[in-house]
């Protein structure tokens, strides 16, 4: 897999400083620290494996990929093909297949939510 640089902001320094941290490239702008926090630092976001970069600009004129916040959700590039067959399978085991009492075992989540996420899915716009 490959690594790339990229900066963690640190908190409680005065000005803005950037740690250049080593990370594995999950997808375009979510990547996997692979180094965990110094003790001699506090980084803006401390507790995360799995951080949203963006792209910035730094004081000195230099670019590079920032943390820009905490994964607590990860995106997904599909195509719309792909994303019809999520949809479809989805709408087959909360409305086609009958699981009973086995729904949550076999699924790995409640009926509810998986209806949750088949309506979230069915109101992704497709260019």
């Amino acid at each position: 897999m490959q690594t790339e640089t990229i900066y963690m902001p640190l908190a409680n320094e005065g000005t803005s400083v950037w740690r250049p941290v080593s990370a594995k490239v999950l997808s375009p702008a979510l990547f996997e620290l692979e180094v965990p926090e110094p003790e001699d630092e506090e980084w803006l976001y401390r507790a995360a494996k799995n951080v949203l970069v963006e792209h910035r600009v730094f004081a000195d004129g230099k670019c590079g990929f920032a943390v820009a916040g905490e994964a607590s959700s990860l995106p997904v590039w599909l195509t719309s093909t792909e994303l019809d067959i999520v949809q479809n399978a989805l709408n087959e085991i909360c409305h086609g297949i009958a699981m009973g009492d086995d729904f949550e075992t076999r699924i790995g989540s409640k009926l509810a939510d998986a209806r949750a996420l088949l309506t979230k899915i069915a109101t992704v716009r497709r260019t």
